[in-house]
């Protein structure tokens, strides 16, 4: 495909803020929040080929790679990324994680794209010494077949799982732990960050230290939209634990002051810096409203579900005089058909583009920005999500979403 910058110009001039760079003042948190056009944002999440989680994003960064894929995103119409960080990578990396995530928000610049920073991330399985890889058919049987599981656990693996790690994923290779819950069936390789038993108190000075490095070095960068401090910080006991509950009550108070100390930590360091939360749900986005500049919600299904979503999402926008944005969407993927037939049939090219057809009208006509799920077909988890090879070559949803977003 063959971007026409011309749109994406006029794309990027009514979501920037006017501001110059470097040598003049950047605006305060309150301006970037009214001179931001946050209804005209249309991005997604955007993650390299090279990389199956956001750790190997940093660990292995590969300029050339990334700026070769990173050039298709305003190519079908997008005008916003959501790229994300690990507190891992910086552990082993330091001040040259910083660096990779600052030459890639040079490239994002480049190609005229405002950027969501996600910091940490609630999702996943923490990498173990003692993880063994297998096939996922293997992984379910050996789950099933664990006493550590009730009978009660065990029908709802079944119903979730069953289908999914029997059939379409029986051949996806899954890292398993003597402990490891059934959840590493739908995580795969994805990790945590900074992970379940770093979220207490104790490990908030070593963590402040990652905090500084990013912020202090790019709080004056004019392309970044927000800081997301945590996606979905309702997955923080690697659950959910059963088909209600994603948490335990003593780990969500946990994951709580984490949020509201780095919240607290960012406004009194960094105070022009306006930060978000990826909640999984729109109840959990609504209760923690003081803790964010713009609302981050995030929404997958079908029309009326994403409907719902939006109208809610601007019923809360007006009540607290907040921006909002749906920081992940679209991606032709529903967790309650994981268990049925109907999942493989939603991950093929005809699948995924039906979702398209339904979903995109909706979006493009939304009163509220919103970024996608996903970019170019890589390592992470549920590649059938993506849209664009790394050469380029398009899926069909791809060339209906370029139709769609350069004509409107």
């Amino acid at each position: 495909m063959k971007g026409r910058l011309g749109p994406i110009m006029l794309a990027v001039m009514l979501l920037g803020y006017g501001v110059g760079r470097a040598s003049e003042r950047m605006p305060t948190a309150q301006e970037k929040l009214t001179r931001t056009e946050w209804t005209k944002v249309r991005g997604v999440n955007f993650f390299p080929s090279y990389a199956a989680n956001p750790y190997e994003v940093w660990r292995k960064y590969d300029h050339n790679l990334f700026d070769r894929e990173l050039r298709l995103v305003p190519a079908v119409g997008y005008n916003s990324v959501r790229i994300w960080l690990n507190y891992r990578a910086y552990e082993e990396l330091g001040s040259k994680m910083v660096d990779n995530v600052q030459d890639a928000l040079r490239l994002c610049q480049k190609y005229h794209l405002r950027v969501v920073l996600t910091m940490f991330d609630s999702c996943g399985i923490r990498p173990s010494k003692d993880a063994r890889w297998m096939p996922a058919v293997e992984a379910y049987h050996q789950l099933l077949d664990s006493p550590r599981f009730s009978p009660a656990e065990k029908q709802y693996l079944q119903k979730v799982f069953g289908e999914y790690a029997t059939g379409y994923a029986r051949n996806t290779v899954v890292q398993v732990e003597p402990d490891s819950h059934f959840m590493t069936l739908l995580w795969q390789d994805w990790q945590s960050s900074p992970g379940k038993d770093r979220l207490g108190t104790g490990w908030y000075p070593r963590i402040e230290k990652y905090v500084d490095a990013l912020l202090g070095r790019l709080q004056n960068n004019p392309d970044i939209l927000e800081w997301d401090i945590m996606n979905e910080p309702e997955f923080v006991s690697e659950g959910p634990l059963s088909a209600t509950r994603m948490y335990t009550n003593e780990d969500f108070r946990t994951v709580e002051a984490f949020l509201a100390h780095w919240h607290s930590y960012i406004k009194q360091h960094y105070p022009n810096q306006l930060v978000g939360i990826g909640w999984a749900s729109h109840e959990s986005t609504r209760a923690h409203a003081q803790l964010v500049d713009v609302f981050n919600i995030h929404i997958y299904g079908e029309p009326d579900k994403l409907k719902e979503a939006i109208n809610a999402g601007v019923v809360m926008s007006k009540e607290f005089n907040k921006p909002v944005l749906i920081t992940e969407c679209l991606g032709n993927w529903d967790f309650n058909l994981l268990g049925s037939p109907a999942f493989e049939a939603l991950s093929s090219d005809e699948g995924q583009l039906a979702h398209y057809r339904k979903l995109l009208p909706i979006l493009v006509d939304s009163p509220i920005g919103w970024l996608g799920w996903g970019m170019i077909v890589s390592r992470v988890n549920f590649p059938f999500l993506d849209i664009l090879y790394p050469n380029g070559h398009p899926r069909p949803a791809a060339i209906y979403l370029e139709k769609m977003l350069k004509g409107n």
